[in-house]
């Protein structure tokens, strides 16, 4: 098995999402959303929320992870879990 990191998501107790990288000839495959599946779950928490500027690729991920707009932060987005 290949030891070399595909992805890593950082997740606070309270869900808040510090980081999430998944290396780019992993996406698309569902391992970002395993990420935070996992991590949702060993937290048990029951949303995440993830702050970012402008980024149209980490959006669509989360619009597609079924995360919506924060709208009273403008690079805010949750998911209610």
């Amino acid at each position: 098995v290949d030891s070399d990191i595909k992805g890593s998501v950082c997740v606070n107790e309270q869900g808040k999402i510090s980081f999430i990288f998944i290396d780019k000839d992993y996406r698309n495959i569902g391992v970002g959303t395993k990420l935070l599946q996992v991590a949702s779950e060993e937290l048990k928490l029951s949303s995440l929320s993830i702050g970012f500027p402008n980024n149209n690729l980490l959006e669509g991920f989360l619009k597609k992870s079924g995360f919506e707009k924060n709208s009273l932060a403008q690079y805010e987005m949750y998911l209610l879990l």
